[in-house]
């Protein structure tokens, strides 16, 4: 099953949330997570499962608790850079 285009949490995201959830999306264990938070890394754990929890069940349904949550970051990161609003140019060397 293919992932949504869009994914709505259950509910926002706390600050805390929000700054692990941004942290993830450079790819830090949470070792260095928790360092430039200055929090531990059992905080950070906690939080990654917290904002899983918050995560549609039926989205990316087989990977790991971190695996989800990365991947929901770097949606979200994805999404924040990406044109909306114009087709991104096709080389006529792969156009279909």
């Amino acid at each position: 099953m293919p992932m949504r285009a869009v994914v709505e949490l259950r509910r926002p995201l706390t600050p805390a949330q929000a700054r692990v959830l941004a942290l993830l999306a450079e790819a830090p264990g949470y070792k260095q997570i928790a360092h430039a938070l200055g929090v531990s890394k059992r905080t950070v754990r906690q939080h990654v499962e917290d904002i899983a929890a918050q995560l549609p069940d039926d989205w990316a349904p087989n990977a790991g608790t971190k695996d989800r949550v990365v991947l929901y970051a770097m949606r979200r990161l994805a999404e924040s850079v990406a044109p909306r609003d114009r087709e991104l140019p096709v080389s006529q060397d792969h156009a279909a």
